[in-house]
């Protein structure tokens, strides 16, 4: 997982697609208005998920950690970006 500025998240996606080789990483974004209808098992297809502070600080304050998936998942990496 990397949680970075909104400003970033298109930067990290479009770096992982240049140094990565195509079809091996599959990154996907949980951002914005529409990423509360994805399914854990709709992320767990992923293989890195880029998403931004706001996004967890609100999943955080409206879901109990308890129910939510995001906060379930044994991330191997998570990247802070605070450019």
């Amino acid at each position: 997982m990397i949680i970075c500025p909104p400003c970033l998240i298109t930067n990290w996606q479009s770096e992982i697609s240049k140094h990565s080789q195509a079809g091996v990483l599959h990154a996907k974004i949980y951002h914005g208005p529409t990423c509360h209808s994805l399914s854990k098992a709709n992320i767990l297809k992923y293989h890195i998920i880029i998403t931004s502070y706001n996004t967890i600080t609100q999943e955080f304050k409206q879901t109990n950690t308890s129910t939510s998936f995001i906060f379930k998942i044994n991330w191997h990496r998570i990247i802070l970006d605070e450019a």
